[in-house]
């Protein structure tokens, strides 16, 4: 197939370019969980800096509560593939189906994909907390991202998943 960006060939079984970097979506790809999940990497220490920042001022205080609020939180949606993991808002992908292909061209138009990140890319996934909430961390060569859940169960269910999806 061809990259719709710079219309070099990728394989079938690409989750993204190897030229221009595009992700590419793939009719092979099956949605493995779909769910409401907010993606945080704040910790309590940012989270005081950012309150103290506000309230001591001038320009280093103002640029940590920036930094930190700018990161505070954002609801989404996540969907785990057997391929990738996407997260980002709006109602496509809130209306993926678990067990059906996967088909994030609608996300894609309306600009709902906050990352898009290949399992290739996935070291592993662990547990953490934040206050009150459950976090699920994935450590992937670009860095930890961390996604909040309501419940430890929801956590137990996504490890699941990911554990398979990996092959673990």
């Amino acid at each position: 197939m061809n990259c719709p960006e710079c219309a070099s060939v990728v394989a079938e079984a690409a989750v993204a370019c190897p030229n221009c970097g595009c992700p590419i979506d793939s009719a092979n790809e099956t949605v493995l969980k779909v769910g409401f999940v907010t993606f945080t990497n704040v910790n309590l220490k940012d989270m005081a800096g950012a309150v103290g920042g506000s309230l001591a001022g001038g320009i280093v205080g103002n640029r940590i509560a920036r930094n930190a609020s700018a990161n505070l939180g954002q609801n989404g949606h996540g969907v785990l593939t057997d391929k990738r993991f996407v997260f980002g808002a709006g109602k496509a992908l809130k209306k993926m189906t678990p067990g059906a292909p996967a088909d994030f061209a609608p996300a894609r138009k309306k600009g709902g994909i906050t990352f898009d990140i290949p399992l290739a890319d996935v070291a592993g996934i662990s547990q953490d907390k934040q206050g009150f909430s459950t976090l699920f961390a994935l450590d992937t060569s670009g860095g930890v991202y961390k996604f909040a859940l309501m419940k430890k169960s929801q956590y137990d269910e996504w490890e699941a998943a990911f554990r398979h999806a990996l092959g673990r």
